[in-house]
């Protein structure tokens, strides 16, 4: 299946929410952002504000761009240890691997 960047930061930001995590938003330059559907966008504003996800540049988003692999890993990366401070697990896998 395909899924976009911003439907992909929307799902982590429904799990955030589930979980009863800090669901702050802030601002961000990305102007393309101003024409998708709220939840989206305050899921990246959110994103963006807890350094989950990054811009493509400093004003675009790329919200419609179909996510790619690399980027759903870089994402998943910085929510898990950054976000959700699972720095341990982080520690553990690189001792095993």
């Amino acid at each position: 299946g395909v899924m976009t960047r911003a439907a992909f930061v929307t799902t982590l930001y429904r799990l955030s929410s589930k979980l009863g995590a800090d669901m702050t938003t802030g601002t961000a330059e990305f102007a393309d952002i101003a024409d998708i559907n709220a939840e989206f966008q305050s899921a990246v504003l959110w994103g963006a504000a807890h350094g989950i996800v990054t811009g493509k540049s400093p004003e675009t988003f790329a919200p419609r761009e179909n996510i790619t692999r690399q980027q759903m890993c870089a994402i998943l990366t910085r929510y898990l240890r950054d976000y959700l401070r699972l720095d341990l697990l982080f520690q553990f896998l690189n001792l095993i691997s």
